[in-house]
């Protein structure tokens, strides 16, 4: 029988007035099996702070009993090493802690552990959009990125608050990179025919892949017609994408075993066509232009990178958006943005954006040193979970001959029992026998009675 009991949640004076937690399930205090629990945080920053935060968790490992894994969002080593929770060391419990950036608004922390959660503080400090937008997967900051440069260079035309919509931006993460502009989100799967015009620009990233290619084309005309300006940024048809994209997809099946629900769709619908979207896009006063974006080797590995199981990941996200992003919007590319938009602003992007004369070598050598690097940190991690594999495969031979023995001890025991039971079987028969004979005895006892009475008082009338 498991019993669950409520984790308290504490939450630091230094938030108080910008973040709200709750605990979601309760969690097995069952010593037999330490089956995996599950549960949730749900954090509530305010709509424009985001926070670093961390999170301790107060764990109750038992007498005797190493503490055992806890995850936060499926992430086992973000988790710094566990700290008996006093100096000798000779607590039951420990302490775990976990930093992480959280967006503004709501975020939900999937959470799992193997032992008993006494209690999860948490702590954290608010921080810029800028530092929050640095510690974001590269992929996403990359494209992200590309389109504050673009609207950044097309602030003199801009008169009052620029007004944009994200076609497709369910995370609202354009929010962070723009802050001061008005920015309304529009989902394509619930229908891009709301009412709605009049937007400066009207951006779409990664989405124009995932809708039906026969809609596509209806999308893209409605992007047109809403904004004085469009930029839609997709991954195309190419043999580089498909090929970069089925390597990536194999290294995930293989050494994750996950099958990319994204990759899959792409597969089923099939990738747009860059003349396709670049000829819907313009005409009507309008003039296109397709700048690249996310270097194909550089977008595997940044893609890939963002399920390694290593410890404190967004640092290294940091090192990789501030060195090297911007140096790899080259060809060949794995997205490419279609802009469409009045000549004059076309001309101001053609001005800035020139193109290289060859790949950016020296940041293509810097970063494969910092791969490298990577890729050691990533052995050592692994060694270190081959030692822990070991260490619990080596516990758990010992529990199972642990359990051999019980068995056998229960065994033992089984069969001692069955003899008592039969041996008190007996003394229960043996007891009815008695119990009959003495009732037969009485009842001989009482036709004697009879006659010896009559007999008496005879003998008294005599």
């Amino acid at each position: 029988m498991h019993r669950t009991h409520a984790t308290p949640i504490v939450v630091a004076p230094d938030l108080a007035g910008m973040l709200k937690a709750r605990f979601g399930k309760g969690w097995s205090a069952s010593p037999e099996g330490w089956t995996t629990p599950g549960g949730a945080i749900h954090l509530r920053l305010s709509p424009d702070t985001p926070a670093r935060v961390e999170i301790t968790f107060s764990v109750n490992s038992g007498p005797g009993r190493q503490p055992m894994g806890l995850t936060l969002n499926r992430r086992p080593a973000v988790l710094l090493p566990a700290e008996p929770r006093n100096p000798e060391g000779e607590a039951e419990g420990y302490l775990r802690r976990c930093r992480l950036i959280l967006p503004p608004g709501e975020s939900r922390l999937d959470l799992c552990c193997t032992d008993p959660i006494e209690e999860i503080e948490i702590s954290g400090t608010p921080i810029s959009f800028h530092e929050y937008t640095c510690t974001l997967p590269p992929d996403l900051f990359a494209r992200h990125r590309r389109v504050q440069e673009i609207v950044h260079l097309w602030h003199p035309f801009f008169t009052d608050r620029l007004r944009i919509l994200d076609v497709g931006g369910g995370d609202d993460i354009l929010r962070a990179f723009l802050p001061h502009a008005e920015i309304d989100l529009l989902d394509p799967a619930r229908g891009h025919h709301a009412e709605g015009t009049g937007y400066d620009v009207v951006v779409s990233l990664d989405t124009l892949e995932h809708v039906p290619p026969d809609q596509r084309d209806d999308l893209l005309r409605s992007i047109r017609e809403r904004g004085r300006a469009a930029i839609v940024a997709a991954p195309f048809q190419s043999e580089g994408v498909a090929a970069c994209e089925a390597l990536v997809d194999h290294r995930l099946r293989q050494d994750w075993g996950l099958e990319h629900p994204f990759l899959r769709e792409h597969r089923s619908h099939g990738l747009p066509k860059l003349s396709e979207t670049v000829e819907c896009l313009g005409g009507e006063g309008r003039r296109t232009l397709v700048l690249p974006g996310s270097f194909l080797p550089a977008w595997s590995f940044w893609f890939l990178s963002s399920f390694a199981p290593i410890p404190e990941l967004t640092e290294h996200w940091v090192h990789l958006n501030t060195r090297y992003s911007e140096a790899f919007d080259v060809e060949p590319a794995y997205r490419h943005f279609v802009v469409s938009a009045p000549p004059t602003w076309i001309d101001h992007l053609t001005a800035h954006f020139t193109a290289p004369s060859s790949p950016p070598w020296k940041a293509l050598l810097e970063a494969q040193s910092d791969f490298l690097a990577l890729l050691a940190r990533l052995a050592r991690e692994h060694e270190g979970c081959k030692k822990e594999r070991d260490r619990l495969e080596a516990h758990l031979d010992t529990l199972r001959i642990v359990g051999d023995n019980r068995r056998e001890q229960l065994r033992a025991l089984t069969e001692l029992r069955a003899r008592q039971e039969a041996y008190i079987e007996g003394l229960e028969a043996q007891n009815r026998a008695l119990a009959q004979e003495k009732a037969e005895l009485a009842d001989k006892l009482d036709r004697l009675r009879h006659p010896l009475r009559t007999l008496w008082k005879s003998v008294r009338k005599g």
